[in-house]
């Protein structure tokens, strides 16, 4: 069997604290030039919106890189078996200290410290939820115009945002400005898959330990 790491652009498109966005540009990336893989996004949070990460570049470097965020954002790139492939698995994470690419086995060990996990030592509070979304079903209807990044007393954005335009996909229901926070990075009373016409559209959503019991691939 023959393997390789998967090829990221040149210059990735990148905007500090929009990982939403980074990973939406990656997504069509690994669309158009790596028809060898399935690629979707992952959104990583909880009802809490506070989930504790480690290996990440904005975390403190003497605690293993460990950092609190409401939400975070990355990609899951599965190889297609067959044709000498084995079906390995990376995830793409472009604020990852252990790299951009990482086998996802590395990665989710840890990431997420699945170790301390186990063994109750993580509160609940902090622990991960994650809402695995297809590459059509994000690139048809995700959309943000990043209001969730604006201050409202200020009206000043918290962080700099994107030099390219808000994202909106082409099925964006009319109306609709922004669906990010609502519908991606919202993980209570959504498990598993949406029912009517909903389903499918925005993911399927797998709590810590579906993901170690029986679905450690963050299959959808």
């Amino acid at each position: 069997m023959t393997s390789s790491t998967p090829n990221l652009p040149a210059e990735p498109l990148y905007t500090s604290h929009y990982c939403e966005e980074n990973v939406v540009h990656l997504i069509s990336h690994f669309t158009t030039t790596s028809p060898s893989y399935d690629a979707s996004a992952v959104f990583i949070s909880n009802p809490a919106r506070s989930v504790v990460l480690w290996e990440q570049c904005a975390g403190m470097s003497e605690n293993d890189g460990q950092v609190v965020w409401d939400y975070h954002v990355v990609v899951l790139l599965r190889e297609k078996a067959g044709e000498g492939r084995g079906g390995r698995k990376w995830v793409v994470d472009l604020d990852s200290r252990l790299g951009r690419v990482t086998e996802f086995e590395e990665y989710v060990l840890r990431t997420f410290r699945i170790d301390l996990a186990l063994e109750g030592l993580i509160p609940e509070r902090f622990l991960s939820s994650f809402r695995v979304v297809p590459a059509p079903a994000l690139l048809a209807h995700f959309a943000s115009d990043r209001s969730h990044m604006i201050d409202p007393i200020t009206n000043q954005y918290f962080r700099p945002p994107p030099p390219w335009p808000c994202i909106r996909g082409e099925s964006v229901l009319p109306g609709v400005k922004s669906n990010l926070m609502e519908r991606y990075v919202r993980m209570d009373g959504e498990k598993g898959e949406q029912e009517g016409e909903e389903k499918g559209r925005y993911g399927k959503v797998l709590d810590w330990r579906e993901m170690l019991l029986g679905m450690g691939d963050w299959g959808v």
